[in-house]
């Protein structure tokens, strides 16, 4: 047939369904008995022929294989387990798998099983379980296995808190090429540094000339620059002050400052509409949330207007992106919610999309930075300001959690 041109559509779609069928025939012949060819046909129907019944077909093999002993197989059966890919989703089925997988020497496996007990999906949450998977698939070589211990160890998750020893472990695993460790060494580094700035910037006791104003701790702070926590309605009161001094004064006169400022009250302003208990089921509570963070908002505007444009209005708008950079760092000592994302989704998102999740969620929590991450936090976020999902999926470009 060399040489024949088909010109109609007819015969060419004749001549296409002829040569899928061949290739379908080559595929759906008897099935293998050997697992190890059970998993080569799998894995052909798994990634050479993407559609739904192709992934069905892959996942029945890895389950012939993986019930005949085959640790590739076992792992791959629990990934389509965990992930519902071919197959009615089971996280707990999923952990069956991987447990018997990392039990005949699957470093990745057992990594995935760690995970799964440090997140309680399909297993109870267990962090100490989930260190041991951790230092098993470390054990077996993997370097997701010695950044999950260095982070085990750093936030003091699973095992006692021992910055030398997660050092050690970031190192291997930047070793074997996680690239996700030079971050968290240089995080590392950086902690003693941290310790001794917020010792120095913590605030004395606030001179009496400030108390007259029911934000008169808050305001102290502001502008002498020393450091203390705000509570959520300090927050909600300085973004109101923020956006005056941004739109009416164009403070701080740095642009990138400026520019930091302004995703600030971007994530603010949502909560200072909506209230930060919007999901309540209290409809009481979450009128009264949406009706006071509405009022402070209103406040923290009038308070800088009275202020005006002046050196004291520059001083204050630089102080409050101060603020924003040095508790954006977390406790030196503490769990740290942006290193805990980047941990959670390696590979999946990156450290500065884990950092615009953090700024955006500080909206509801001012004290996220300090606290430890988990998926589930992405979700109170969001139960606090429906809005905030939108600016943490198109902003931030998280949309899988």
């Amino acid at each position: 047939m060399i040489g024949i041109v088909f010109r109609t559509p007819l015969l060419r779609g004749f001549l296409l369904v002829l040569t899928l069928g061949g290739v379908q025939m080559a595929l759906a012949g008897p099935t293998p008995t050997d697992p190890v060819e059970q998993l080569q046909l799998a894995d052909q129907y798994a990634s050479g022929r993407p559609s739904s019944t192709d992934k069905m077909e892959a996942v029945r093999l890895f389950r012939l294989a993986a019930e005949q002993g085959n640790a590739e197989a076992q792992f791959k059966l629990a990934w389509s387990l965990e992930k519902g890919t071919g197959v009615l989703k089971s996280e707990e089925e999923a952990a069956i798998w991987y447990e018997r997988a990392a039990l005949q020497g699957h470093g990745i496996a057992a990594n995935n099983l760690g995970g799964m007990y440090a997140d309680g999906r399909g297993v109870q949450s267990d962090p100490a379980a989930a260190f041991e998977w951790y230092r098993r698939a470390a054990e077996l070589g993997s370097g997701h296995g010695h950044y999950n211990m260095g982070v085990g160890y750093r936030d003091g998750f699973g095992v006692p808190q021992d910055f030398d020893l997660a050092r050690r472990h970031f190192e291997l695993a930047k070793s074997l090429g996680v690239a996700e460790a030079a971050a968290q060494l240089s995080a590392l580094e950086n902690r003693s540094a941290r310790a001794a700035m917020n010792a120095m910037r913590t605030c004395a006791q606030t001179p009496p000339r400030y108390l007259a104003h029911m934000f008169g701790e808050l305001l102290y702070s502001l502008d002498v620059g020393c450091m203390r926590i705000m509570t959520e309605r300090e927050q909600v009161f300085t973004a109101g002050m923020s956006k005056y001094f941004l739109e009416q004064c164009a403070h701080p006169k740095d642009l990138s400052k400026r520019n930091r400022l302004i995703n600030f009250v971007a994530a603010s302003s949502v909560v200072a509409v909506t209230g930060s208990r919007y999901a309540d089921p209290n409809i009481i509570v979450s009128t009264r949330s949406q009706v006071e963070n509405s009022t402070l908002y209103t406040l923290g505007s009038a308070a800088a207007e009275e202020i005006g444009c002046n050196e004291i209005s520059e001083r204050l708008a630089t102080n409050i992106v101060a603020y924003l950079d040095e508790t954006a760092l977390g406790t030196p000592d503490g769990p740290n919610y942006v290193d805990g994302c980047v941990a959670r989704y390696a590979g999946q998102y990156d450290r500065s999309q884990c950092e615009c999740l953090a700024h955006v969620g500080r909206a509801v929590f001012p004290d996220i930075h300090s606290q430890a991450f988990s998926p589930s936090s992405i979700k109170a976020i969001i139960d606090g300001g429906p809005l905030l999902g939108f600016q943490i999926a198109f902003m931030c470009g998280i949309v899988e959690y």
